[in-house]
């Protein structure tokens, strides 16, 4: 076991997006390191899925709920007593995004609030870590740029974590 993995054995991770690709990896992990956790998470939309192929859908622990719906997420986090929630929830599929940006803001942005607002008003939580997998490059539209160019060093951004302050 590594070091970090040894720092974690004590914690209680709450994961949002669990049933996502990263979610089930990051489900994976936690459960061959033994580390205690539960999932938050929509239901898969695609068939087949990771989280179904990996036969987590049978055997995790975990809620399927909306990251937007504040009252269930409140509640799931304030039962499970985290004391880190590594948030993965989000919309990152492009071309959905470009179909319902709208949406796809509310859950990334909105949803990102409800995960922080819940984090802070529960007292065992210590740490937030969000995941942000998505590659950024320039975008182009008939209207014009839509996007950005990132540096090549940050075009994938794999985790920053915030402490939360008390």
């Amino acid at each position: 076991m590594l070091d970090f993995e040894q720092s974690l054995k004590d914690e209680r991770i709450f994961l949002t997006g669990h049933t996502g690709f990263t979610g089930t990896w990051a489900s994976a992990w936690l459960s061959e390191v033994g580390i205690e956790f539960t999932g938050y998470s929509l239901a898969p939309e695609t068939s087949p899925n990771m989280f179904t192929e990996t036969g987590f859908a049978d055997r995790h622990i975990g809620q399927i709920a909306d990251i937007m719906d504040r009252d269930t997420l409140q509640t799931a986090i304030d039962q499970f007593q985290p004391t880190l929630i590594l948030h993965l929830a989000a919309q990152p599929l492009v071309r959905k995004s470009y179909a319902e940006p709208v949406e796809t803001f509310a859950v990334n942005a909105l949803g990102t609030a409800h995960v922080l607002d819940a984090a802070r008003s529960c007292k065992s939580v210590r740490a937030y870590s969000a995941s942000q997998p998505t590659k950024y490059t320039e975008m182009k539209s008939g209207v014009g740029r839509i996007g950005r160019t990132m540096p090549s060093a940050e075009k994938t951004r794999i985790a920053r974590q915030n402490l939360l302050p008390r």
